[in-house]
């Protein structure tokens, strides 16, 4: 999983969470690294643009791998 953010102002933390099961159209991947931009440092240290729900993935660049 990427970088979460549990709150405004508060360090990103790594999380771990279920793997889910794609539905018939969707695919799953698997996430070999991220990049944390620094709009994304803005996103999350100051709201801009701000996040409207807590806990947020922030970051969206990721070098994957589709696995099923």
């Amino acid at each position: 999983m990427p970088p979460l953010s549990p709150s405004r102002a508060v360090p990103c933390l790594w999380a771990s969470g279920v793997t889910p099961e794609p539905s018939p159209n969707n695919v799953l991947i698997e996430v070999e690294a991220v990049a944390l931009n620094p709009c994304d440092y803005y996103q999350q240290g100051y709201g801009i643009p701000p996040v409207l729900i807590y806990p947020a993935v922030i970051g969206c660049d990721a070098a994957q791998m589709v696995v099923k």
